[in-house]
């Protein structure tokens, strides 16, 4: 049985938008937040209804609110996805960086949490889906803030998954490796060589590719939904393969089978 409401943020680009679209096939409507409006066709969708504002801002969290109570219904799936990244180290990242990072990752998540959960309750229950990253558990040059808020949301799920069980709330975490996003674009952009800093990330991939954003959201329909009913507390790592093995070096350059040797 699919959810009849879902709440996505970050429902703009990226992950976010792909899971809007996804919920929208199945005929799902959704209410997205996002710190701009969606393109075409997202925006014009009458299945969609976007709030533009900060996830970290209780004024958004009481205009999605007002949505769904307009519509009758509370939610039934919510989708915390949004995001964002500022590249440094403990050494070059200042407090406001830091905080900047926590605001949007980690407390706009609690915040919509806090603010659909008891609606969610009341209604008989839903599921939360939190989109981490395999940057939760992995570490990445340059990411030490943002990894360190990926990491925080994973326990955030499982702690929602423990606390709120018997009260009919799920709560699963999709954590995507590289995923081809209008950040990854611009990640990319700042390369000396755009073309080899792709292939280098695709190679490292035992699938040998970049995932792209509506992989993802796959997942995160799965998760929303009563086929995943057994489900609460996992974290689903959608990454190609990159979290497998930590010396991945393509075919033809793993150990080669020699006769056994006493």
């Amino acid at each position: 049985m699919a959810p009849r409401l879902a709440v996505v943020t970050g429902a703009s680009k990226g992950i976010g938008e792909a899971s809007a679209r996804r919920f929208l096939l199945e005929g799902v409507p959704v209410i997205g937040i996002s710190t701009s409006p969606p393109d075409e066709p997202l925006a014009s969708d009458p299945g969609f209804h976007g709030v533009v504002g900060n996830v970290s801002d209780p004024a958004a969290w009481a205009e999605v609110t007002a949505i769904y109570q307009a519509m009758g219904m509370a939610p039934e799936a919510l989708v915390l996805n949004a995001a964002r990244a500022r590249v440094g180290t403990v050494l070059t990242l200042n407090l406001d960086d830091w905080r900047a990072q926590f605001e949007d990752n980690v407390f706009g998540a609690v915040l919509g949490a806090s603010t659909c959960l008891p609606d969610m309750i009341a209604g008989g229950g839903g599921a939360v889906v939190v989109v981490s990253s395999v940057n939760g558990w992995m570490a990445e040059q340059g990411l030490i803030a943002y990894s360190s808020t990926k990491a925080t949301l994973i326990e955030i799920a499982r702690s929602l998954a423990v606390d709120h069980a018997r009260e009919g709330i799920r709560a699963n975490v999709v954590a995507p490796g590289t995923t081809d996003t209008p950040a990854f674009r611009r990640a990319m952009g700042t390369a000396d060589d755009p073309e080899a800093w792709i292939a280098e990330r695709a190679e490292r991939n035992p699938l040998g590719r970049i995932l792209s954003a509506d992989e993802v959201a796959n997942v995160v329909w799965f998760l929303s939904g009563e086929e995943s009913a057994g489900m609460t507390g996992a974290v689903v790592a959608v990454d190609a393969g990159l979290s497998v093995s930590f010396d991945f070096r393509g075919p033809g350059s793993g150990y080669r089978e020699r006769p056994h040797e006493d």
